[in-house]
């Protein structure tokens, strides 16, 4: 029997349209479009939930189906505009993705709709955010030498990013969405709903998460050095082992991390390089990163 795949379902049970009552899940082995089966439930947000799901017309392969789910008006938590603000977000997450092939970057496979929702395929890659990388290390921190190095790989897939025509912006790194992967070791950059494709009319919609995202993206003007803060904030949570917010001083309009951790002169440069709130002084590309990175003293 079809039983619900979320582990923290408060309820389960199944509902008059087949799917659980308890949190609105697909089933256990449901079929999608009579080709995606089930497995469980990766990640859910309030408008859409991510499943692990077998392709049977890919030899069984797994895959990543991402549902954004439609929501009656009759709901009372039903708000128009933030559902619209949602179905706009998934829309380009979609477009922009199908565009992009790289190694950092899961692959979009496919877009549809079915019962009233819609839907990406995406490539899994079995792996470990870098929080979950830590936790089964059992430690809380990196050391210099992973720092710079999940860094430098940051920043070659950002430089790929930033140099799409019109670049393109994810809006929302933290360690949360960077992962190892299992099988390479390779550093992935996942989850991109926050997306953007910057042009001379965008007016984008503030998304971001707090303690990573620089000013500017708080007022809908995300550029590419926004991804570059928050890649620095990223690299401050891994180094310390503290929230990005528990480092910001509001009254000097800076992060005082240096004497939570123990790096070379060289390191936090380049660090607070990322982390410069002024734009004009922030680090101004990937390949300035990169070239900062390459020209440091080597670690003893």
């Amino acid at each position: 029997m079809s039983i619900c795949v979320f582990d923290n379902c408060p309820s389960p049970s199944i509902d008059s349209q087949g799917r659980c009552s308890g949190c609105g899940s697909l089933l256990k082995d449901e079929r999608v479009r009579e080709r995606y089966i089930i497995q469980q439930v990766l990640s859910r947000t309030k408008f859409g939930i991510s499943y692990l799901v077998i392709d049977i017309n890919r030899d069984g392969a797994n895959r990543i189906l991402k549902e954004l789910q439609a929501i009656s008006e009759d709901d009372p938590d039903f708000q128009s505009t933030r559902r619209s603000t949602v179905e706009r977000l998934f829309e380009r997450e979609a477009r922009v993705l199908m565009g992009l092939q790289h190694a950092g970057i899961p692959r979009l496979y496919a877009t549809f709709e079915e019962n009233g929702s819609a839907y990406l395929v995406e490539e899994y890659i079995p792996g470990d955010t870098l929080l979950g990388w830590l936790a089964k290390a059992e430690r809380s921190i990196v050391t210099e030498a992973e720092a710079r190095e999940i860094l430098k790989e940051l920043a070659v897939i950002l430089k790929y990013l930033h140099s799409r025509i019109p670049p393109v912006v994810h809006r929302d790194i933290k360690p949360q969405n960077l992962m190892r992967a299992t099988d390479d070791d390779r550093l992935l950059l996942v989850d991109f709903a926050a997306v953007s494709q910057i042009s001379q009319n965008s007016n984008n919609t503030v998304v971001g998460t707090a303690g990573y995202t620089p000013i500017e993206q708080l007022y809908g003007r995300a550029v590419p050095q926004s991804d570059l803060y928050a890649a620095g904030a990223t690299i401050l949570r891994l180094l310390t082992g503290l929230h990005p917010s528990k480092l910001y001083i509001p009254i000097e309009k800076k992060f005082a991390w240096e004497h939570h951790t123990n790096v070379t002169p060289g390191f936090t440069c380049v660090i607070n390089g990322l982390l410069t709130e002024n734009l004009l002084e922030r680090t101004s590309s990937a390949e300035q990163l990169l070239a900062e990175l390459e020209i440091l003293r080597p670690l003893s």
